[in-house]
């Protein structure tokens, strides 16, 4: 990988993650979503610019009329995790004042809610009055080089493909025409190719490669993993995030062991997802096969010694660490993991709850139980667990309520949410992840119209960690004028 003189091995990478959200509403609740409305319901203290927010997140109603919410750029993991959780609470908000019936009387006093589980369940009453299950997605994002952007090779979606083992959030799945069963993950089985260009098929890929805009398409390029969980234990997330950056780093500097690639990964991972023993052996492409375990732990020993050796970010090694000592844990007894991942609490709240009620698996109630455990209010059974300490650990409610206001430390997030927060002073007219543009009056021979100034976050090193902007027919007049931008892009040079 040497061919990319930018890559700096142990240097932070920038990633965020996008969620989803389904929506369930009690019969008789006839308001409509509309981006209007949920900006209207926004906590106070969120300035907002065309779905953009002051926090540097993004907010919107997506296809399908899904609330979605995209994290802000981020370096560490340490800022992401509550940075994403601070967008449930957002949409917490949201929701808690759309059930205003004061200030929303169209839902006749009948509550509505959002939840992160993939499937919204028949007797659930839904925008869709047919009550057809629809699935939500989290998606992850990560920065990486060219050479890795470029492959098309089953390692990285071997280590996808096996992940669930300790980063699964758990479900239930009913598929038609199947007996219903336990899973490790809601998502995979919908997941249907390795690399894709599209993630609105109906069979979803693994993979998707994006391009961006501000970056050089020689060097850097965007994966993006829409086939990911929901997890809704802050740490498990935060684990699931670095060990995904840390393979990203094996591959980037040629250090994936090759010995650890299925033959088909998607056959992997429907294996390993239906499999809560672990038990069930995986195929690889130099004919063996190994345990979904054995793999991972494979993955996380070379992790680890690339951490030693070539040197992570402090955040990305001691879940490195984590990761394979809780693997260690669960190889032994399943039960000592309890309270360090998520599927195995959910799965035996599942059980217990079909062995208590005598009922099948199929049951609606056992349904709605798994479906509870990704509500995003306090009554989620997830959150009510985190509230009561199940999970060590956990990102403090101040860190996580922090985001909510503030964007993270990633100089472009800086940027374009200090830009929203006094879109009125420097004149905001759009923003979005690339850029910031604004009107302003031109110079005196042409008083009285008007033109934009485009702010373009670049800098030739690293697309995302800047020193400054570059800003397009910028005149002192402006800067004299408001006087703020130079608080907000205090190193911006005219061009």
């Amino acid at each position: 990988m040497s061919s990319n003189e930018l890559y700096v091995p142990g240097a932070p990478r920038p990633k965020g993650i996008e969620q989803e959200y389904n929506v369930w509403r009690q019969t008789g609740n006839d308001l409509r979503l509309s981006a209007a409305r949920m900006i209207l319901s926004l906590p106070d203290g969120i300035e907002t610019q065309n779905g953009f927010l002051s926090n540097a997140a993004r907010f919107y109603l997506d296809v399908g009329e899904h609330p979605e919410y995209a994290t802000p750029e981020c370096e560490s993991v340490d800022e992401l995790v509550p940075a994403h959780f601070a967008g449930d609470r957002i949409m917490d908000h949201v929701f808690t004042a759309l059930n205003d019936s004061a200030r929303f009387p169209y839902n006749n006093g009948r509550k509505m809610g959002a939840h992160k589980s993939n499937y919204i369940r028949g007797k659930v009453s839904h925008d869709n009055p047919s009550g057809a299950s629809q699935t939500c997605g989290t998606h992850e994002n990560y920065l990486t080089t060219n050479d890795v952007w470029e492959l098309r090779d089953n390692r990285l979606p071997t280590f996808l493909s096996v992940k669930a083992v300790l980063f699964g959030s758990g479900g239930l799945i009913k598929e038609k025409g199947k007996r219903a069963h336990l899973t490790l993950c809601q998502k995979y089985f919908d997941v249907g190719e390795v690399y894709g260009s599209s993630r609105t098929n109906k069979l979803k890929p693994l993979i998707l490669n994006r391009r961006e805009p501000l970056a050089d398409e020689g060097k850097w390029g965007r994966v993006q993993i829409p086939s990911a969980g929901r997890n809704m234990v802050p740490s498990v997330l935060g684990l699931r995030v670095a060990i995904t950056d840390l393979v990203l780093s094996l591959l980037e500097t040629d250090k994936y062991p090759d010995r650890l690639v299925a033959r088909d990964p998607i056959e992997a991972l429907h294996l390993t997802c239906e499999d809560p023993s672990l038990k069930t052996k995986i195929d690889l492409a130099n004919g063996g096969s190994l345990t979904s375990l054995d793999i991972l732990r494979g993955i996380l020993e070379a992790g680890l010694s690339y951490c030693e050796t070539e040197g992570a970010p402090d955040d990305i090694h001691t879940r490195a660490k984590q990761a394979l000592a809780i693997l260690e844990k669960l190889t032994q007894d399943p039960d000592s993991v309890m309270q360090d991942l998520e599927w195995p609490v959910k799965l035996h709240m599942l059980r217990s709850a079909v062995s208590k009620r005598g009922t099948p698996l199929s049951n609606e109630k056992i349904a709605m139980l798994d479906m509870n455990w990704h509500d995003i209010s306090a009554n989620g059974t997830a959150n009510i667990l985190l509230a009561k300490k199940w999970w060590p650990g956990q990102p403090s409610n101040e860190d996580i309520d922090y985001y909510i206001l503030n964007p993270s430390s990633d100089l472009r997030a800086i940027q374009r949410g200090l830009a929203i927060k006094h879109r009125s002073a420097i004149g905001l007219e759009v923003a979005n992840w690339n850029a910031l543009k604004m009107s302003h009056p031109k110079e005196e021979t042409e008083a009285g119209k008007d033109s934009e100034v485009e702010f373009h976050a670049i800098n030739p090193n690293n697309v995302f960690r800047m020193h400054g902007v570059l800003v397009d027919q910028l005149s002192k007049s402006l800067l004299e004028k408001v006087s703020i931008l130079e608080e907000l892009f205090g190193q911006a040079e005219a061009a």
